[in-house]
């Protein structure tokens, strides 16, 4: 039976989802916690195990009496294929349904690139990873794809990206769905990125966060009461164009002092090189990448802590900005300027300390993502959110 004729029907799929976020969890905590009667969760329980989407797993405590069988998703029933296509690099993988990585594949992109060369590799290496791995199309929920924002889709499903591999009127999300026959979300990288870190990372436990996406641009996927907030038009949490300066330099949005114009991998690689030509210690024509940074800062130049430091500081406004909005439970920061480390992480928190006013905002956790690929898992957990949620809004169409 195909997982959607279970989603379908909404007390199978409240059932469905009550294991899948709570379990291993016991058949009388489910009637507790559902209002289900005990006999009609066993009969759907016992449903789902014969059609292995449901799976025991051990025994739970006992007040009295037997132990009470515990369940769980059964995590191999189904899969969900993420892909990241980033400014400087594509990533894709397969993942079951408990977000662990089957198969995992990068490749270095640059910004003059064509996009059609980008989605053909996409799909020779999706393609590929399938046979690898041997799974069977008919386990396949979809595709989730993350990429920068603001994606600016056309009723017709074309989209046009600025600064992003010259990307105008591309049905991307055409052309994979045609390519595999499979549904394909689209969605911003930081929001992405945001449910990776709700579903699976250090924000499991927590309602209300907001996840900074710090990287060659800068964003945020704001969870508010576990579930991701896209706004009125689906453009919220576009925090790297913001204005902090109306009078600076000009953003590639074509607005003047954006956040992301003093603070970004390139903004720093730009930073540092510009230092080191000044001082005599570089050629103009030696370009920097960001590693080189990375490098520098752990053999203690004295130019790069700086740049450093000062790149910390811009975000800390960023940051501080947004909890003074949304009074998160906390911020989680991910993206490669976080490998910047503890110089660059502290001195964000302690401009944050000194431009919120509150005090319960000033004691806001500030903390590091755990995941190097937050966007693709994201983008896988996308499509298992989508499809276990299916008859919450049976408007969209997903067919598997």
């Amino acid at each position: 039976m195909k997982i959607i004729d279970f989603l379908k029907d909404y007390q199978m799929n409240t059932l469905i989802n009550c294991i899948r976020e709570q379990g291993p969890i016991s058949r009388v905590e489910l009637s507790r916690r559902l209002g289900i009667p005990q006999p009609t969760v066993t009969r759907m329980t016992e449903k789902l195990i014969q059609e292995q989407l449901v799976i025991e797993n051990g025994l739970g405590n006992s007040s009295g009496g037997r132990r009470p069988v515990l369940l769980s998703i059964n995590s191999t029933c189904f899969y969900s294929i993420g892909v990241a296509i980033g400014r400087s690099a594509v990533k894709m993988a397969i993942t079951d349904l408990c977000g662990n990585m089957i198969s995992y594949q990068t490749k270095e992109t640059s910004n003059q690139e064509s996009i059609i060369d980008i989605i053909d590799y996409i799909k020779d290496h999706i393609e590929k990873i399938l046979v690898e791995e041997e799974i069977e199309p008919s386990k396949l929920l979809g595709i989730g794809v993350g990429i920068p924002g603001p994606i600016n889709e056309s009723s017709e499903g074309f989209i046009t990206i600025p600064n992003f591999y010259d990307v105008r009127n591309v049905p991307l999300r055409r052309i994979l769905q045609n390519a595999f026959s499979l549904p394909v979300i689209l969605d911003v990288n930081a929001n992405v990125a945001a449910l990776a870190e709700r579903w699976f990372g250090r924000g499991v436990r927590c309602n209300n966060f907001v996840y900074i996406m710090a990287d060659a641009g800068i964003g945020s996927g704001i969870i508010i009461n576990g579930e991701l907030y896209r706004g009125g038009t689906g453009e919220s949490g576009f925090i790297g164009h913001s204005t902090v300066d109306m009078f600076g330099e000009q953003c590639h949005c074509g607005n003047f002092g954006c956040l992301e114009t003093f603070v970004s991998t390139t903004k720093v690689v730009m930073n540092v090189q510009k230092q080191l030509v000044m001082k005599g210690l570089k050629n103009s024509g030696e370009n920097l990448t960001f590693d080189d940074i990375v490098h520098f800062l752990q053999i203690g130049s004295s130019i790069t802590q700086n740049v450093v430091e000062e790149a910390g500081k811009f975000l800390g406004v960023g940051v501080a900005n947004v909890i003074s909005f949304f009074d998160p439970e906390m911020i989680i920061v991910g993206g490669r300027l976080v490998e910047l480390g503890d110089l660059f992480i502290d001195s964000l928190r302690k401009v944050v300390q000194s431009h919120v006013i509150g005090y319960g905002g000033k004691s806001t956790p500030i903390i590091v993502s755990d995941f190097t690929d937050g966007v693709v898992l994201g983008a896988a957990a996308l499509v298992i959110i989508e499809a276990f949620t299916y008859c919450m809004d049976n408007s969209k169409v997903y067919e598997n």
